[in-house]
């Protein structure tokens, strides 16, 4: 109990001082593809334990981002989706190459959860808001800043269908 406790004040003493911003970037070229498998071994006992089946398609290019920055937002999506599943579920990444005049990589991240409310989704990336009784309420407000410090986007938005939401990152592909 200690040790989680300890562990509960470390997550959160590193919450604020991702939120400060006190660390300075170092991009680098990322492939997705083996950052997101990482991410989700990271979590494969916790998906086990929950019952959900989790699912990686697609493919996409590389991105220029810092790589502990980017993997502390896929696991913070990750995370959230799993805590929108506790009674188990689904959850389905897909990697994509998209274009509108520039080349982005988009993750997106579809989970069979409970959903989030219209009023909800209007709050979810302010620090300190959470529908949670445990955590900082800075995780997405955490990924919004390093996502635009990236130069890319990342929407939570309704999965279709009545239940689940998707996470939806697109990150700019370097140049060539």
């Amino acid at each position: 109990m200690i040790q989680r406790q300890v562990e509960a004040m470390r997550q959160i003493a590193s919450d604020f001082s991702a939120f400060a911003g006190t660390r300075k970037p170092q991009p680098e070229r990322v492939e997705l593809r083996p950052l997101l498998t990482e991410v989700l071994e990271l979590n494969a006992a916790w998906a086990r334990e929950l019952k959900v089946d989790v699912t990686l398609a697609g493919e996409c290019g590389p991105v220029f981002a810092d790589r502990g920055e980017l993997r502390r937002v896929l696991i913070n999506l990750v995370n959230n989706a799993f805590e929108a599943m506790q009674q188990g579920g689904t959850l389905q990444i897909t990697l994509a190459r998209v274009s509108d005049g520039r080349a982005w990589s988009e993750i997106s991240i579809q989970d069979s959860g409970v959903g989030l409310s219209t009023e909800i989704r209007k709050h979810l990336f302010e620090p300190y808001f959470t529908t949670r009784t445990h955590g900082t309420g800075l995780g997405l407000a955490i990924c919004q800043r390093l996502v635009d410090e990236m130069g890319g986007t990342i929407e939570l938005m309704p999965a279709p269908g009545a239940r689940g939401t998707i996470a939806r990152l697109r990150l700019p592909e370097p140049p060539a």
